[in-house]
């Protein structure tokens, strides 16, 4: 028998190169693309999955996870801004919703697998199944999936973890007359239209003004609400400087932040909650670690795991650690763990 496999269909490139590459293998598919919400994005990525489903002659569900992607992504993300944080509803979303809902909507259906159109690898390795950066390092999205289940890595497939670069995969679509093959990418957030943070944090959190300080604690200017900052930023304080200012510290609290010279900025120690391993046979490898999506990864001297959080303890120091945001720990191509930074 044909093994079966559920394929998230966003009506993108990259899911439908997935959707295409399993087909060419010899599955049996079914699509399904997830209603989000009603706004022009999600409607026209509905729509377009339909049309290449019904290119190809597979079945196409269309669930609607209105409801619990606003109670697990969206509020995550205002509560997060709210406490004073800077969250990634990407990585939330990937637990909760791309992976955790698809992976039940599997098994509800009795299929075998799932299948996204992520940049990244599964690896099985000793009888063990192992997250792995992708081939093209500059698309790899293993970050984002530090917080997904090690349950269901047995029952996932990544067509694009070894494609040589999106070019590739748009010329493969191009080459097979599919309309979607020079559609854009999707923007960062995808519940928020233009990527506006700041409008849409509006309609759900009032500003509030406060003071600025410096780190003595003199006051040195005013924001219009905590909830509109993070660690690390430099633009949009309405300050002025003989240096260059950076946010070193936000308070919802006191309704305060603290602002401070570049090298105030820099930590070896992060401390981390949340933590979801991986790959625990290789915590006592060589490892490296990066505390947002785009940094660089850097050597880790060690780990201390303490009651209810770890510390990882960086040999260089690492700028505007900035909690809300995800520290992610690999072993060579190997995602080994994930934790919330605090």
């Amino acid at each position: 028998m044909k093994k079966t496999v559920l394929v998230a269909m966003s009506g993108g490139v990259d899911s439908t190169y997935a959707l295409i590459s399993l087909l060419n293998e010899g599955y049996d598919v079914v699509g399904v693309t997830f209603k989000i919400n009603n706004n022009e994005n999600t409607l026209n990525s509905i729509e377009d999955a339909a049309r290449i489903a019904k290119l190809y002659n597979i079945k196409h569900l269309v669930v609607d996870y209105t409801e619990v992607f606003n109670k697990e992504v969206v509020n995550y993300f205002i509560e997060t801004y709210r406490s004073g944080k800077t969250p990634n509803p990407c990585v939330i979303c990937n637990r909760k919703i791309k992976f955790g809902e698809l992976d039940l909507l599997r098994r509800k259906l009795g299929l075998d697998y799932i299948a996204t159109g992520h940049y990244v690898n599964v690896e099985k390795l000793n009888g063990n199944f192992y997250i792995k950066k992708a081939k093209d390092i500059k698309k790899d999205q293993s970050y984002f999936l530090n917080q997904v289940s090690k349950d269901i890595l047995p029952f996932c497939l990544f067509p694009l973890g070894n494609v040589q670069n999106k070019e590739y995969v748009r010329k493969f679509l191009a080459d097979n007359n599919i309309d979607v093959a020079q559609k854009k990418d999707s923007q960062e957030i995808c519940f928020i239209e233009d990527n506006d943070f700041a409008n849409f944090l509006k309609e759900y959190i009032p500003e509030k003004k406060g003071i600025i300080k410096d780190i003595d604690g003199k006051t040195i200017g005013n924001h219009k609400g905590t909830s509109f900052y993070t660690i690390g930023q430099r633009k949009g304080l309405g300050i002025s400087c003989s240096n260059p200012l950076f946010i070193k510290k936000i308070d919802p609290i006191k309704n305060e932040i603290t602002v401070c010279e570049e090298e105030f900025l820099y930590f070896n120690t992060v401390k981390i909650k949340n933590v979801n391993i991986l790959a625990a046979e290789f915590l006592d490898k060589s490892l490296t670690g990066k505390i947002r999506y785009r940094s660089k990864e850097y050597m880790i001297e060690k780990i201390t795991q303490n009651q209810d959080y770890y510390e990882v303890k960086f040999i260089e120091n690492q700028k505007s650690v900035t909690p809300g945001q995800y520290l992610v720990v690999y072993h060579n191509d190997y995602l080994v763990l994930g934790g919330e930074i605090t």
